[in-house]
């Protein structure tokens, strides 16, 4: 049963109660995944709310607690104070490139999440881990997309209806800081030329920084160790071929246009015509190649050369290229 009563002056009017939720659900557009509320009571004070200790559930069943207060003025300058979320497993994120051009995919895994601040200066802190019995995947492109980075407000939305939310205003600050503790149970796609199809694509370990607000550009810091996956290299859109990672790193400092990268892949190409490499003449030669790649520099802009692995244990190099 819910009991609520709404009082003071029309300068300042007060709601106070209990109030049952018994179906609804919330929406963080940030991150495009909804949770799911049934059955449980807010607890509506002068010019608060509490939370209590909410129960959350995924599309997928998974849950996690939701605390914290939240002050108000009649659900005006609306202000968090110590708002967390805790999860051993929940879906975390779950965008494409529409919702977010600089860093998008699903992600599954544990998670803490606080929210403290008013809305003109609102921070967002989330440590999370990507489950190692789900699959996740990140894409990181590395060219300035065309789309807004700005955050939206959350949705909150009731089964049957949507409410009537506004958008960001001038004075709302939001900043978002996500610190990845990344896993080999989480892919991570590098695009370097989403037009020629150019991915580093990865498994592997690292600590990652994310910082990005309405107000300020997208920072990425921290060290990505790859241990294994594929590097897709084409070259002016006729030379395509399939390169397997054996190490790599990726480090950013900052920009995440200018990560410096250190990765080495390799192709073996078959068959291939080395009598012009032989020491011997006369007659045509064909063996197996290893083209080895080095790509350095920065991410936005690597540089790739090469070293083929002959038969005789002997290299080969190539002047480096830029893609």
């Amino acid at each position: 049963e819910t009991r609520m009563k709404i009082s003071g002056g029309p300068d300042h009017r007060y709601i106070t109660g209990k109030a049952l939720i018994k179906d609804a659900a919330l929406k963080i557009a940030y991150t495009q995944c909804r949770y799911f509320i049934k059955n449980e009571e807010l607890n509506f004070e002068k010019d608060l709310i509490d939370l209590g200790m909410i129960r959350l559930r995924d599309s997928l069943q998974n849950t996690a607690t939701l605390s914290g207060k939240i002050n108000h003025q009649f659900f005006d300058k609306l202000s968090f104070n110590n708002v967390k979320l805790e999860t051993a497993k929940l879906a975390l994120l779950n965008t494409t490139k529409i919702n977010n051009s600089q860093f998008y995919g699903n992600v599954v895994g544990k998670a803490k999440m606080s929210i403290n601040g008013p809305t003109s200066n609102l921070l967002m802190n989330i440590d999370g881990e990507p489950s190692i019995l789900d699959s996740s995947h990140l894409y990181l492109p590395t060219g300035a997309g065309k789309e807004s980075s700005a955050i939206d407000y959350i949705d909150f939305i009731q089964f049957g209806s949507q409410m009537e939310t506004s958008r960001i205003s001038e004075s709302t600050n939001i900043i978002v800081t996500l610190n990845v503790k990344a896993n080999q149970a989480c892919k991570v796609d590098v695009i370097l030329d989403e037009e020629t199809g150019d991915i580093i694509k990865g498994q592997g370990n690292g600590l990652i920084n994310i910082r990005v607000g309405n107000k300020e550009p997208l920072t990425i810091r921290g060290n990505y160790e790859l241990t294994r996956g594929e590097y897709n290299f084409n070259f002016q859109t006729f030379f395509k071929k399939p390169f397997t990672l054996n190490r790599g790193t990726i480090s950013w400092n900052g920009d995440p246009y200018q990560a410096n990268i250190n990765i080495d892949a390799e192709y073996l190409a078959k068959n291939v015509d080395i009598s012009s490499l032989s020491s011997s003449s006369g007659f045509r030669q064909q063996e197996d190649i290893t083209i080895i790649a080095h790509l350095t520099g920065v991410l936005q802009k690597p540089l790739v050369s090469f070293e083929f692995a002959l038969p005789e244990k002997k290299k080969k190099k190539r002047d480096d290229i830029v893609v």
